[in-house]
């Protein structure tokens, strides 16, 4: 009998548990699925937003390769057309890519208000205005005129040089500056100047006469027939006062003897005596980048109120020359630079089926393609 009642409850506890058993047993499952899913889930990738994935790769229209060097070699790199009115945001990015904005320099132009003329065979008229961004420059005859007013270069804005004779003047017909190298420095008088720019006034009313000289306004000289006074005296009293189209340049580069010499105190000196008829100066390729004087030079202009600056190029200048200047002249306030504008696009290949591990270790990026984005103004900082 006591057996009997003993199996009789054994029975009726396991049956208790196997009811327990059946009716929690689904919503323990089931609270497990759901505490599984809303975990949160790690993504590689962030919210790309307006900029997917697919829109990173350049689907515009392939423009062709570029030759660049990556890691101490040149590759190859696919070119396609890029929409620069598109904002791409760093953040919004796939972590395997990212990218940099690259300039390349294309042409300068014009600042307002400055003007830049040259003197030089080394470049074509039409380089050293489209590209380099001379407005002004010096022709040998009519034709080389003609040449520069064809590819751009207004008639107001050119020089040539002369002698004292009307027809060294007529060959070019008109220029808005005659040039005379030097002339007291060479034995000409006062009388032979303003005869000449006598001429040109009544032939060619709206010309300027541009001398250039090297000494000293206070420098004491003697000619050979006795007649002597400072270059001040016969430059500026018995000819720019006596000639009203007559203008004085300093060109000075070297201390007499060939070396490079600092040539701003003259230029102050110039200012100084000449004043207003002291509208412009000249500066050599050559000889003041051996002086890295391009910086100094451009800068002490400024300060003078001087906006009208020429560079003497002729000879056997170095052609990279023209380019280190008109880098400096951009960066003071003398040029306006234009260059082409890359985004350079960078992938990282998935190191260790990691696609973020060139974002977390800062290296391993490989440039994939460039989007070109068309020729946008830079400026100086």
């Amino acid at each position: 009998m006591q057996k009997r009642y003993v199996f009789l409850f054994i029975a009726t506890i396991l049956l208790t548990l196997f009811v327990l058993y059946s009716c929690n047993g689904p919503n323990v499952v089931e609270n497990k699925k759901i505490e599984k899913q809303v975990k949160p889930v790690l993504k590689k990738e962030t919210d790309t937003g307006n900029n997917s994935v697919a829109d990173v790769p350049g689907t515009g229209k392939l423009l062709g390769y570029k030759v660049v060097k990556e890691n101490g070699k040149k590759v190859k790199i696919p070119v396609y057309e890029g929409n620069p009115n598109r904002d791409i945001q760093p953040d919004k990015l796939a972590c395997d890519w990212y990218y940099t904005y690259v300039y390349e320099f294309d042409h300068y132009k014009q600042k307002e208000g400055k003007w830049l003329g040259i003197w030089t065979g080394l470049k074509s008229f039409s380089e050293l205005y489209h590209k380099y961004g001379f407005t002004q420059i010096f022709v040998s005859s009519n034709s080389a005129k003609q040449n520069a007013i064809s590819v751009g270069f207004n008639e107001d804005s050119l020089m040539g040089s002369i002698n004292f004779s009307p027809s060294s003047v007529d060959k070019y017909g008109y220029l808005k500056y005659y040039h005379l190298d030097e002339p007291i420095e060479h034995g000409a008088y006062p009388e032979d100047i303003r005869y000449i720019a006598g001429y040109i006034h009544d032939h060619y009313s709206n010309s300027l006469v541009m001398m250039s000289s090297y000494r000293d306004p206070s420098t004491f000289t003697i000619y050979p027939t006795g007649r002597m006074g400072t270059y001040k005296h016969f430059y500026k009293d018995e000819t720019m006062d006596l000639a009203s189209n007559t203008r004085i340049m300093c060109d000075k580069y070297h201390d007499g003897w060939g070396n490079p010499t600092d040539q701003r105190p003259m230029w102050d000196d110039f200012h100084s005596a000449y004043g207003n008829k002291n509208i412009a100066n000249w500066i050599s390729l050559d000889e003041d980048h051996d002086d890295h004087q391009y910086r100094e030079l451009l800068v002490k202009a400024n300060s003078l109120g001087i906006n009208n600056f020429w560079v003497y190029g002729s000879g056997s200048g170095n052609i990279n020359y023209i380019e280190e200047f008109c880098n400096v002249a951009f960066n003071h306030g003398w040029l306006r630079n234009f260059s082409k504008k890359y985004r350079y696009w960078y992938h990282c290949p998935n190191y260790f089926g990691d696609p973020c591990w060139c974002q977390e270790n800062q290296s391993g990026w490989e440039l994939d393609h460039i989007q070109y984005l068309g020729i946008t103004e830079v400026y100086t900082n």
